[in-house]
């Protein structure tokens, strides 16, 4: 098993090519409960979560110990090719909950700030309008929590 993580993170396609030959469980977690799909999703490796989601039996809405998904780590971290290929998966939870309630797209709003718009364009399927008034509800709703934590 470390060695199909380790492809992942060297972003090693012959290795982790390789490794799934053997019969490796392709939805085993580390001790986060990251799969290889969630960490080639956060590193934005495209071309190790396409090698991974061709294998029958990926569970592609599986969650690490914080309730995270690959699609949720592909958002937080603005990459847009991966968040598009999971968007084609038929049984992709867009609206899964991770941590304090937020789903890919309240966590793509945030990653928002970071110049990852075009990727809430895409969840959304909305124009630059929305986006914009998205961005500002957004603040606002920052701006009211963080004065209610300090009272």
């Amino acid at each position: 098993m470390v060695s199909n993580f380790l492809s992942v993170h060297q972003k090693d396609e012959l290795l982790l090519s390789k490794v799934l030959e053997d019969g490796v469980d392709i939805n085993y977690r580390d001790e986060l409960g990251n799969s290889a799909l969630m960490i080639a999703s956060s590193y934005g490796s495209y071309e190790i979560a396409e090698i991974l989601l061709r294998v029958d039996g990926i569970d592609v809405n599986a969650t690490n110990h914080e309730g995270a998904t690959a699609l949720i780590m592909a958002s937080g971290n603005g990459h847009r090719k991966i968040i598009k290929m999971l968007l084609k998966i038929d049984s992709i939870e867009v609206n899964a909950f991770y941590k304090h309630g937020e789903t890919a797209l309240t966590v793509l709003i945030c990653a928002s700030q970071q110049n990852y718009t075009e990727n809430v364009e895409i969840l959304l399927g909305v124009s630059w309008m929305m986006l914009f008034y998205i961005k500002v509800v957004t603040s606002i709703v920052y701006m009211d929590v963080q004065m209610l934590l300090k009272r």
